[in-house]
């Protein structure tokens, strides 16, 4: 960092019941001490986050459940760290977060949070139960008797609902937001566009096979994300299109590739001798 500039910092919204929160922080005080970046811990209750949005958790949602185990699995096995259902699941965490928000006061987040992240995701350790969330904090060498003497205290909650509904007015509900049309450009893999990230599309047309035409509620109070229209369907053949052009390029490559007539390449010939 450049003598004179500002301190960069980031704001880190979790909850341990979290499975993103979690990963995340098993790279995130690495990275922020790799550039000389200060983390601003951010408690949140994500319970509280969905109702303030209107949004459901995944496992709400059987194929977005399955899909999301799978995304899991797999950034815990690119990242090499530990990950496992909690069978306790769901957790409220209230506990556990008010402590969070008094051990920042104490200036022991980072202790805190190293271990009760992985308790939750690792160990398969109930915290809501105050004896066994009183043992993890204890297992950090933190003082838990000091630490859950206030998190009943009624200015710990408010500061964890404060960071809650500022989340939710900073519009911090999902990747994919569950009100948006489905047709609307920033649904979905618009931000990944915008990430300058790969881009990925997902098309979902839940009502083919049902016995009912697609586009049947199309410009009426009903034509909501669970049933298609055919602006929807225009979108749809515009991607297959577009991908079957892309295909199409590749595997003209590989034609002019395999039908290019063979070449030997010469060997190279000997070097001269310097002259005497």
């Amino acid at each position: 960092m450049p003598e004179g500039a500002a301190r960069p910092s980031v704001e880190f919204f979790f909850d341990f019941m979290s499975p993103t929160s979690y990963l995340a922080h098993t790279q995130l005080p690495r990275i922020a001490d790799r550039v000389g970046a200060e983390i601003i811990w951010r408690p949140m209750l994500t319970l509280q986050l969905h109702e303030l949005t209107e949004n459901r958790s995944p496992t709400a949602v059987p194929n977005k459940a399955r899909w999301i185990f799978q995304d899991l699995l797999r950034f815990a096995g690119r990242y090499g760290v530990p990950f496992v259902i909690n069978p306790n699941l769901p957790l409220e965490m209230r506990d556990a977060l008010h402590g969070a928000l008094v051990a920042l006061e104490r200036d022991e987040i980072e202790r805190y949070c190293a271990t009760l992240f992985p308790a939750v995701w690792a160990e398969k350790v109930d915290v809501d139960d105050r004896a066994a969330l009183a043992d993890r904090i204890s297992a950090a060498g933190l003082d838990a008797e000091a630490i859950l003497a206030r998190i009943d205290e009624p200015e710990i909650a408010a500061a964890l609902d404060a960071n809650t509904r500022e989340a939710a007015e900073r519009g911090y509900t999902d990747v994919f937001p569950p009100t948006a049309e489905f047709e609307a450009p920033v649904a979905g893999h618009r931000s990944f566009i915008d990430s300058d990230m790969r881009r990925a599309v997902a098309i979902v047309d839940p009502h083919f096979g049902t016995g009912e035409l697609p586009g049947s509620a199309d410009h009426s109070e009903e034509d909501t994300i669970a049933r298609s229209s055919p602006k929807s369907l225009d979108i749809v053949g515009e991607v297959m299109m577009a991908s079957l052009e892309a295909i199409s390029a590749s595997l003209a490559k590989i034609d002019r590739f395999t039908e290019a007539p063979v070449v030997a390449t010469p060997e190279p010939k000997p070097a001269a001798d310097p002259a005497p």
